[in-house]
């Protein structure tokens, strides 16, 4: 089993009860072991800034699932809460990233580097306090 840290946020909707459900979506999948989920916290947009603050947070989860499996079972999860991708930085019912995936053999995916460390600001990590 590998470790992953997955961002979650959303900003349509009835946020919070979203990311609960998507949560929830994650650690149903038989492949999927959530650990960890990290507080809930309201974040100003990034890009379009026109828009309706995020309702962010983290979660630590182990998986069997190679990172390509796993992001491709979170765009699952994102599409059962309506996620379309029209707009860069838009508006967005629900908001899965691949922060971290922990297998040293494993090449590089979208959104991490070759270590699996994420390729994003440092406090999108605060969360879980890593």
């Amino acid at each position: 089993m590998e470790e992953a840290l997955i961002g979650f946020g959303s900003n349509q909707g009835d946020s919070v009860a979203i990311c609960r459900a998507a949560i929830r979506s994650l650690n149903e999948h038989s492949a999927i072991d959530v650990m960890r989920v990290s507080s809930l916290y309201r974040t100003a947009p990034v890009g379009l800034l026109d828009q309706e603050w995020f309702v962010n947070g983290v979660i630590l989860c182990t998986t069997t699932l190679s990172p390509t499996q796993l992001m491709d079972a979170m765009q699952e999860v994102e599409r059962t809460f309506g996620r379309t991708r029209s707009i860069r930085w838009g508006p967005r019912t629900l908001d899965l990233d691949l922060l971290v995936y922990h297998d040293p053999e494993s090449n590089p995916v979208d959104g991490c580097d070759a270590g699996g460390r994420a390729n994003v600001w440092p406090d999108a990590l605060h969360p879980l306090g890593t």
